[in-house]
């Protein structure tokens, strides 16, 4: 499999709530020079802030709902969850979506 890393992504990132620093300015300046980053508003429509999103980074796990996961299905690629353990995550219901890509990334 041939990796094109020129592609331009639109991701959107879910930060956990409670911690923010310096997780959220780290993956900011890592992510949105070479992408189309969004950063999730859980005050703002779901539906529209998941509008052309190609990937969701997910920090814990925790905010990923039920809702996003049906919104998500079949037209975003990857769904990253960066942790140190996903047990507040469905992980079954996600498989069942049939994502192209879940990763789990566990410190």
């Amino acid at each position: 499999m041939h990796l094109d890393r020129s592609a331009v992504i639109n991701p959107i990132f879910s930060p956990p709530v409670h911690q923010t620093l310096p997780w959220r300015e780290d993956l900011i300046a890592a992510v949105a020079p070479r992408h189309n980053l969004r950063i999730w508003d859980p005050n703002l429509v779901l539906a529209r802030q998941f509008q052309g999103i190609d990937a969701v980074i997910d920090f814990g796990g925790s905010n990923g709902t039920r809702e996003m996961a049906d919104l998500a299905a079949g037209c975003v690629k990857l769904w990253q969850i960066v942790a140190v353990g996903y047990d507040k995550f469905d992980l079954d219901y996600w498989r069942r979506k049939r994502f192209l890509s879940l990763t789990v990334l566990v410190s």
